[in-house]
């Protein structure tokens, strides 16, 4: 019987700290008013916490029977990238999404609204855009949606129907009804701002957005100035984005409370608060020197009372922002403002897409400010003086929500000196509670955020993204695992995920980790951003040996690491210029550096990879292979034939990509140049001929008895030479021959689609795990989920499906030893940490490799 189960880091498995959390990016968030129950949303779908963030639990459903191949999961969220999401008003229970990535091929990324908690999703409304969803705050009947080029979505059944007007918008924010019928909406998209007083149906652009305009370009050109080859500010009002740095929230409007004329805009860039912690002197106003040009957001507010049909200008003015702390953290969340009425007034928050500050009111002057998430630079000067960026809680904000009577008071800071007074400090905690989503998870305080220690971690929310993971076994009844990710460090576990550690490497935005089951004492991680031994490159693979051969390697152990310099090759620029070969781009694509060893062989005492290194002047690009990586301390040791090798002529241009299987001492290379989307080479496939002098084309073949189009994705087998799979535009086509001549694998095809359900893309096949002892054994990881053969390919069967339990399998590790009588496999998931899928079948009495031509393959019944 299958069973899955979360291995990955906890708050209880890992040692927390506010820059490497046991959670993952959290997109959005949203809290009824009481608190009670909160959403938020992530790369793996929707989460939900009944008792104010303390706990969380993933909205899935149940997996279908075993073996069974079904994309149609009932109630399910079937796109699991969650934009935006929003509360009813009126019922908890009713939430809306944006939600994207669905890949279905009748189009199933819009609007979906869950009436029950989000245990059942459905569909309301179909766009490809990401969207800011929201109710109207003081009716649950009334929902908007801002949908890009798509228009503005209206609901006045609570979100079950929809119209749509024409207005280029990506973000909204709704008014309550005035005593005279007035409901005041307004949008943002793209430099656009619009402004409705009758709840939508008509709606009229704002012709100030001029003022907004004028500041923006002449900070662009200043940059410009600053740095020629500087992009520029850019435009306001972007859509929401989740993926990258520095862009806008889903929530980027906020209405003035008791004052629906005055609305606050959160725009990217242009931040124009006093800077700390930078390499410049504190107090510096960001932007106005070219040694501090900032990336952090601004806060603008539209006075509209004026507004009429022949006057269609609103008044902006950009605010005084916050301080802008540097240091530990960059501006790498989104931008957000909120607002919260208060006895006294209201409340403004601001995330400038670093950190999140507090004002009492509109602010007037940069003292106007606190910041929540971490320390003053008032607090830092005077309580036990440093000079430093503390934080309280992850960085990177991507949402803000509060309980209903949650208030503090402000204060301008006293008794310091310029310029570390230029802020406000926390005067009284009334009551509530605040929560933020950010790349570490969601933190809540019920103090008003004091200091570090009012702040508060959660359970359940396993939503790590890791970019692959390895996995040793041999040692023990549990095996080892290494993984990095985004936004969080990496981890490492030498007991199956019991517990975890931090290997110390620093590194922030973490890489790839590889290892050789034949090898249990040995991994070798990616580190592009960290300097080598050798100071004239940057980017380096650390290579991390056990001491103790009855021991895994221990990643924390300074002791047992190398770190030799990774090859280059050459990004355009301008100027061009060199940068590391081993990063994570490239795996994602294909890219495999291992040299795996065959079960009839030994291993290499130091390992066996293969590289690739670009010439900055010729651009010519070479293979390379070393057997004695730890022995590579400078750029110049990977052209000593003693301790690296070139393998055979030069490469085809564009080729990035290598794989190899054979083994060490009958080794056979093929290579590729992408995935042949735009932008990303041709798609094409080469493998190095028996004399070693040809690279030969192998895909795409479109003159073979079965043609194989660009290559999506392609796996050779690395015990198998001859094996290799590769998915183009029509599915999955097979060679035994080494590329001589293929097969359409109708069965991993109809796997890989759910059921021909999914639109077939490189996401669909993520990665492949072939195993070095049980040859007939194999794993596809990608959207559809897990799947398994243990007959060589002849049939396939699913072991997870990611429909009914969001979070996409990315890579995998195959334990078949550490517990006989629960065979496993581990997955990385997209946001969804590491699953162990256990119950794996027991291989059936051994039978030696079918003997087959392809046209007998091709004939297999189905």
């Amino acid at each position: 019987m299958i069973t899955i189960r979360d291995v990955g880091p906890t708050r209880n498995t890992f040692g927390y700290s506010t820059g490497h959390s046991a959670s993952g990016r959290m997109t959005c968030l949203d809290a009824s008013a009481d608190g009670s129950r909160l959403y938020a949303g992530s790369f793996a779908g929707v989460w939900r916490s009944d008792d104010g963030g303390q706990n969380w639990s993933q909205m899935t459903w149940p997996q279908p029977p075993f073996g069974t191949v079904q994309g149609e999961i009932p109630g399910a969220l079937f796109a699991p990238h969650v934009f935006d999401l929003a509360i009813s008003p009126a019922d908890p229970n009713v939430v809306l999404v944006s939600a994207l990535d669905s890949q279905f091929a009748d189009g199933r990324d819009g609007i979906y609204l869950s009436t029950d908690g989000g245990v059942t999703w459905t569909l309301v409304h179909k766009t490809s855009f990401p969207s800011n969803v929201a109710f109207a705050p003081d009716d649950g009947s009334l929902a908007y949606a801002a949908m890009g080029f798509d228009g503005i979505g209206l609901s006045s059944t609570g979100g079950t129907s929809w119209s749509v007007k024409a207005v280029h918008a990506w973000h909204v924010a709704i008014a309550p009804l005035e005593a005279n019928g007035t409901r005041r909406i307004y949008t943002v998209g793209d430099n656009i701002i619009s402004y409705s007083t009758d709840g939508g149906t008509t709606w009229t652009q704002d012709a100030g957005v001029s003022t907004i305009n004028l500041v923006r370009n002449a900070l662009s050109t200043f940059r410009k100035f600053c740095d020629p080859t500087d992009g520029g500010l850019g435009g306001f009002g972007g859509s929401t984005d989740i993926s990258f740095a520095a862009g806008a929230g889903g929530r980027v409007l906020a209405i003035e409370p008791g004052n629906p004329t005055r609305v606050y805009m959160a725009a990217e860039g242009a931040a124009n608060g006093p800077s700390f912690y930078a390499k410049v002197a504190d107090g510096t106003i960001c932007n106005t020197v070219c040694e501090r040009l900032a990336g952090e957001a601004s806060l603008w507010v539209g006075d509209f009372s004026q507004f009429s049909a022949t006057n269609p200008m609103a008044q902006w003015v950009q605010l005084q922002g916050p301080p802008v702390y540097s240091g530990t953290t960059s501006p790498s969340g989104v931008a957000i403002v909120r607002t919260k009425e208060t006895s006294s007034g209201f409340l403004l928050f601001f995330s400038d897409c670093s950190h999140v500050h507090a004002s009492a009111g509109t602010p007037t002057t940069v003292t106007s400010w606190h910041r929540l998430d971490g320390e003053d630079a008032s607090v830092a000067r005077q309580a036990n003086p440093h000079h430093g960026n503390v934080v309280f809680v992850h960085p990177d904000p991507h949402g803000i929500a509060f309980t209903s009577d949650f208030e503090i008071t402000i204060t301008p800071a006293t008794g310091v000196d310029f310029p570390y007074n230029q802020c406000s400090v926390l005067d009284q905690y009334i009551g509530g509670t605040i929560w933020m989503a950010n790349d570490g998870g969601v933190h809540w305080c019920a103090d008003g955020g004091k200091n570090a220690n009012s702040w508060n971690w959660p359970l359940g929310l396993e939503t790590l993204d890791p970019v692959n993971i390895a996995g040793l076994f041999g040692i023990g009844n549990t095996p080892a695992l290494y993984f990095g990710c985004g936004d969080n460090e990496d981890f490492f576990s030498r007991n199956g995920g019991v517990n975890w550690g931090d290997p110390g490497s620093g590194c922030g935005d973490c890489d790839t980790w590889f290892s050789d089951t034949a090898t249990a004492d040995r991994v070798i991680q990616f580190l592009p951003k960290r300097q080598p031994d050798d100071p004239s490159v940057v980017g380096c693979i650390g290579v991390i040996v056990s001491g103790d051969s009855s021991q895994y390697p221990d990643a924390s152990d300074t002791g047992s690491k190398t770190f030799p310099p990774s090859t280059q090759l050459v990004a355009v620029g301008p100027p061009p210029k060199l940068v590391p070969y081993a990063s994570s781009g490239r795996v994602l694509r294909g890219y495999r550096p291992v040299v795996k060893t065959l079960a009839t062989e030994a291993a290499l005492t130091d390992g066996d990879y293969v590289f690739i290194n670009q010439d900055l002047n010729t651009r010519v690009l070479t293979l390379m292979r070393t057997n004695s990586i730890r022995s590579i301390k400078q750029m110049s040791d990977w052209f000593d034939t003693t301790k690296a090798a070139a393998v055979g002529p030069a490469l085809p241009m564009g080729v990035d990509l290598v794989q190899t299987s054979g083994g060490h001492f009958a080794t056979v290379f093929y290579v590729g140049d992408g995935t042949g989307k735009i932008g990303d080479g041709t798609g094409s496939v080469w493998k190095l001929d028996s004399s070693s002098n040809t690279w030969q084309q192998i895909v795409p073949n479109l003159t073979a008895l079965t043609p194989v189009g660009s290559a999506l994705r392609w796996f050779v087998d690395p015990y198998d030479p001859n094996g290799i799979y590769v998915l183009d535009s029509n599915g999955v086509k097979v060679s035994v021959d080494g590329g001589s001549s293929w097969v359409v694998d109708a069965l991993l095809t109809n796997i890989l689609t759910a059921g021909g359900m999914l639109t077939i893309s490189a996401s669909l096949l993520q990665d492949m795990q072939f195993s070095r002892g049980e040859r007939q054994t194999r794993f596809v990881f990608g959207t559809a989920g897990v799947s398994c053969t243990m007959d060589f390919g002849i049939s396939w069967f699913p072991v997870l499906n990611s429909i009914a339990l969001p979070g996409r399998p990315e890579s995998g590790f195959f334990d078949p030893i550490s517990d006989l009588t629960d065979r496993a496999v581990y997955v990385e998931c997209e946001g969804r940490s590491v699953l162990r899928i256990g119950g794996l079948p027991e291989l059936p009495p051994f039978q030696p490799p079918p003997v087959f031509d392809l046209m007998e393959f091709a004939a297999l019944d189905y």
